[in-house]
């Protein structure tokens, strides 16, 4: 059995560890589009995942197990355990009750 993939927060701490205060910086010290690295935390998102990594020195299997296989390849498709679901503040579907 894989093991579980890093929580937002020690993400979060290792990145801050390494002097990063926001996943923005990464987004653009490595040129990605706006909001690639938070995606990545998220859902498997290639660029984001690897620029994560980069900055914390570690593969990023050993960040996220989950998406990658036995031997570091990324699984294709991905496992629908690699979506979260986003994250929805302040915003009500429109049969919702107020």
């Amino acid at each position: 059995m894989k093991t579980e993939n890093w929580s937002r927060g020690k993400i979060r701490y290792h990145l801050e560890q390494k002097g990063y205060a926001t996943l923005t910086e990464i987004d653009e010290k490595f040129g990605l589009s706006v909001s690639t690295a938070s995606d990545a935390i998220r859902y498997p998102k290639p660029k984001g995942e690897a620029a994560i990594a980069k900055i914390i020195g570690v593969h990023p299997m050993a960040i996220w197990p989950r998406r990658y296989d036995a031997h570091g390849e990324r699984l294709k498709p991905q496992p629908v355990a690699s979506y979260s679901a986003p994250r929805v503040v302040g915003k009500r579907l429109k049969n919702e009750a107020a």
